[in-house]
């Protein structure tokens, strides 16, 4: 049956642009695994509202970390951050998502990384 909505909604996918409604449609295709539609409804939604749906960003960064895209699902991860995502919710979701579990990771080495650059970086003071 999602194959079937996922049919239904497809020619929608390229004019569709009420957020409602993309919201729907994302749902539906995320559902029936079709990743490249979902992808390109999800961004849609998020292009429009970047703050409305934290969990939008995380359902991007899994179909970008599927697709190989690695760069792209830690931003996107980061971006859900950025946007208020219940971080109990997702703490309890990367328990039970391995793939959602290893863009956390991809995503915490780089936070590490670039942490422990800053760390590096020579203070300046104030008064000089």
């Amino acid at each position: 049956r999602m194959h079937e909505a996922a049919t239904i909604v497809r020619p929608l996918v390229a004019t569709e642009n009420d957020l409602t409604n993309l919201r729907l449609m994302a749902s539906l295709l995320l559902a029936a695994h079709q990743d490249a539609d979902a992808e390109e409804v999800i961004g849609r939604f998020l292009r429009k509202a970047p703050q409305a749906d934290p969990q939008l960003w995380i359902e991007l960064a899994k179909l970008q970390f599927r697709a190989g895209r690695k760069a792209a699902a830690i931003g996107s991860f980061s971006q859900a951050l950025q946007a208020g995502i219940d971080r109990a919710q997702l703490s309890d979701k990367l328990g039970k998502d391995e793939e959602l579990a290893q863009i956390y990771l991809a995503w915490y080495k780089q936070y590490q990384a670039q942490h422990q650059q800053s760390q590096k970086q020579p203070q300046r003071s104030l008064f000089k």
